[in-house]
């Protein structure tokens, strides 16, 4: 189980990292590239992430579960670890797909600057999302305030 765990949190880091990189890569190419990019990042969201965030909820419940004598809910690692999940899902759903539809919409429509601050806020709640996934991981593998 905790195998499965971490191979959902590493698609999940992993797919953050692309997207960034990914968005980085584009920055100055056309704006087919842009929107095509912009549509390949709403589709990470929509599969792989969500993918993702579902087997780590799953896994990290079942592990709890299992193991109550050793992992509690009330645990502080167990709690950010269900935070980590829940920011993560509404990032998805209120941020990334809507903004990645915005972006590919905007370089459609020859409107580079809209397309670019939409890509600056999804960059920005990338790397905080991805900041949120690597503290969690710390609590997970420290097992801090336990």
């Amino acid at each position: 189980m905790l195998a499965i765990h971490i191979i959902g949190v590493a698609l999940w880091l992993g797919s953050n990292i692309a997207m960034g990189v990914g968005s980085s890569r584009a920055e100055g190419a056309s704006a087919e590239t842009n929107a095509w990019w912009a549509e390949t990042q709403g589709f990470l969201g929509r599969t792989v992430k969500n993918a993702a965030a579902v087997l780590v909820l799953v896994t990290g419940l079942v592990m709890v579960i299992d193991n109550k004598d050793e992992w509690k809910f009330s645990a502080p690692f167990v709690s950010v670890g269900f935070l980590a999940v829940i920011v993560g899902a509404v990032a998805g759903m209120a941020v990334f797909g809507p903004g990645c539809r915005k972006i590919a919409e905007s370089f459609r429509n020859g409107d580079t600057t809209t397309a670019t601050t939409t890509i600056n806020k999804l960059g920005l709640v990338g790397a905080a999302e991805s900041l949120v996934v690597v503290v969690t991981i710390l609590f997970m593998v420290f097992k801090w305030g336990s």
